[in-house]
């Protein structure tokens, strides 16, 4: 029952969040959303409570992304998929290890396996937290383009090096054909897998709307349930549960065409289903980082070391948002197609840099860092979670 209070809570405080952010729109909904954790964080429903982290990239990321890639357009993909590709993944393996290697140095209490962790889910860039910059600021077609789908494909190859530097760190042996051979099996294998099933849900809900039995309640009940389907089997098969969610939304979003065949009420319903649930979803995850921060804090303050001290832990935050900025700033510059050429393509690749802002999914995974490790607390875990939100929130 005290899940149920807390759950209820979380919600009523999202609501509250969005009301505030209408009324002052000079403050970021997240940081509303923050503050009310922060003041619910002295509840005492909230104490002892923790939250399974694997049950984070099953209720919360998996239907976050399926949502992102069935709204993706398939044809600005095909058009710039050289750019999404070389950001999505060339950028993300890059950072990562040059970020990481450089934090480990400065840093070198954080072993090198989970400094790679951090940044494979800090590099990447966030659908939802890039939307909300454009909505303030809009940008240029082509640049809005490349940063939407690149942080598509960007989540999903982060979250694969998450899991390989994570696992790395935890069994204390690294193989690097191994490495290669679960990158592979996972990243290719989790896209094939999606979209097959992607396909099977699809033709089944056609088949539904030809013998007229597509009513809403039967088909969002079955959009709904689809990330969740698709990823519990993927992660049966030892794919990549996230990319076979990608995968499944795709496909769902290039047979939409094909579903115009159901009423306009349903695609209404639909669309407004989703949204309700994307703003639910994303606003509980900020939530939880406020009602966390006051105890990750506090542990770092009691904690006997001293390399886990709060101003240390900002200015490495710090350190590695303009680290990966500046080597997205040339990226970007450098190794992108431009398919219209300006004369200001310094300015441009800066407002490319600046875009590709963290939100959610990085929360998120952070969030899904283990509890325990080897039957021992894992004592890294609050300043993993620390040094994400300052990348988020800077």
């Amino acid at each position: 029952m005290d899940e149920v209070l807390l759950l209820t809570i979380i919600l009523a405080a999202v609501v509250l969040a969005n009301i505030l952010a209408r009324h002052v729109t000079k403050i970021p909904l997240p940081f509303f959303l923050i503050f009310l954790g922060i003041l619910l964080a002295g509840l005492p429903v909230y104490k002892n409570f923790h939250l399974d982290p694997s049950t984070f990239a099953l209720a919360i990321i998996a239907p976050m992304l399926f949502n992102e890639a069935q709204n993706s357009s398939r044809l600005w993909i095909g058009r710039s998929i050289s750019n999404i590709l070389s950001l999505a993944v060339g950028l993300v393996l890059v950072s990562v290890l040059i970020v990481g290697t450089g934090l480990h140095l400065i840093y070198p209490v954080l072993p090198i396996a989970l400094a790679f962790s951090l940044l494979a889910i800090v590099t990447p860039t966030d659908a939802s937290a890039v939307n909300s910059i454009f909505e303030a600021n809009p940008i240029a077609e082509e640049q809005a383009g490349i940063l939407q789908h690149e942080s598509l494909f960007n989540d999903a190859a982060g979250i694969v090096l998450f899991d390989m530097a994570l696992t790395a760190f935890i069994s204390g042996t690294f193989s690097m054909e191994l490495a290669v051979w679960t990158f592979l099996w996972e990243f290719l294998g989790g896209l094939l897998f999606g979209s097959a099933i992607g396909v099977v849900i699809v033709s089944a809900r056609l088949f539904l709307i030809r013998y007229n039995d597509d009513t809403p309640l039967i088909m969002v009940l079955i959009q709904l349930l689809t990330p969740f389907l698709v990823y519990l089997l993927a992660e049966k098969m030892a794919f990549s549960g996230i990319l076979a969610v990608v995968a499944a939304g795709l496909v769902q979003g290039s047979e939409r065409d094909k579903l115009r065949l159901t009423s306009s009420r349903m695609q209404l319903v639909t669309s407004n289903v989703w949204e309700i649930v994307s703003g639910m979803l994303s606003g509980t995850v900020f939530v939880l980082l406020g009602l966390s921060l006051p105890e990750v804090i506090t542990a770092m303050h009691v904690s006997a070391n001293p390399n886990f001290g709060v101003y240390r832990l900002i200015a490495l935050g710090l350190f590695i948002y303009f680290l990966k900025g500046i080597i997205r700033l040339v990226w970007t510059r450098y190794l992108l197609k431009r398919r219209v050429k300006t004369n200001h393509e310094w300015r441009d690749s800066m407002v490319m840099a600046l875009s590709g802002a963290n939100g959610t999914i990085t929360l998120s995974l952070a969030f899904s860092m283990p509890n325990m490790v080897n039957g021992q607390p894992f004592a890294f875990r609050g300043p993993l979670i620390f040094l994400a939100a300052v990348v988020i929130l800077t």
